[in-house]
Order: C-alpha cells, then sequence, then structure tokens
C-alpha cells in the first residue's frame, strides 16, 4: 500500500505505469488471479507469471540523508539529520546543536560518547 500511494503521488506520472506494472509483477506471488487481471486491464501481453522479475536500480536506492536518533544518559532526546558519509565528529556537533539534544546537556560534561553509525548517537553526561 505505500508503495502504491508513493506512485499516485509521484510527480513522474508519465512513468507510473511502469511502476504499476513492476508493483503487480511483486505482489503476483501473493495474488496471482487478482494481478493476472490487472495485467491484462494495463495491456500487457502475456502472462504476468511468465513476465520477467523486477530488477533493483542500486543508484536510485542511495539515500542522501540519514537520520540518526541521539539519546543523553540512554533516553531519546531527539534526531538528526546528516549525510551518509558524515563523520562521528559531524553527527556529534549536528546533535548538539539540536534544541532539544542541547538542553539536556546544558551544565553537564559529555563522560562518552556511543556511536552505532548510520543509527544512534547515545551521550552519556554527568
Amino acid at each position: 500500500m505505500e508503495l502504491s500511494n508513493a506512485i499516485a503521488e509521484s510527480p513522474l506520472a508519465p512513468e507510473a505505469k511502469e511502476c504499476y506494472l513492476t508493483l503487480v509483477k511483486m505482489l503476483h506471488p501473493f495474488a496471482p488471479h487478482v494481478t493476472e487481471e490487472i495485467g491484462e486491464s494495463f495491456g500487457e501481453k502475456g502472462l504476468v507469471v511468465t513476465s520477467p522479475w523486477p530488477v533493483a536500480d542500486p543508484e536510485r536506492m542511495r539515500e542522501e540523508v540519514m537520520t540518526i536518533v541521539v539519546q543523553v544518559n540512554g533516553k531519546l532526546r531527539g534526531q538528526v539529520e546528516v549525510s551518509p558519509a558524515a563523520s562521528e565528529d559531524a553527527v556529534i556537533a549536528a546533535a548538539k546543536s539540536n534544541e532539544k539534544v542541547a538542553h539536556h546537556l546544558e551544565g553537564k560534561s559529555i563522560a562518552k560518547t556511543i556511536y552505532v553509525p548510520g543509527r544512534l548517537l547515545n551521550l552519556v553526561v554527568r
């Protein structure tokens, strides 16, 4: 449903038919009869079951920004968005500039930082 909604909201209207046909191919193992009917209504020649499986394009799957969860003493205090190539220092700087996180760091010193690349930053303060 999320993919169908994303296709509907996409500005790529000319490519929408191709996107929906790809969705139909991916749904075929779960609902073969319905997807054959939908494929036929889209003007597909032949059966969906004999059509080639969609191939993913790795270039389109690259994320331009990633969300890092920021914890202070193990409690969720905020999130920051950084580049996937951002270093640990850049993530820490972004976290310190976040209002919610900065509020919990006021008057305290950072004793330890735990960084899980691409996922989590935990700041242990005293």
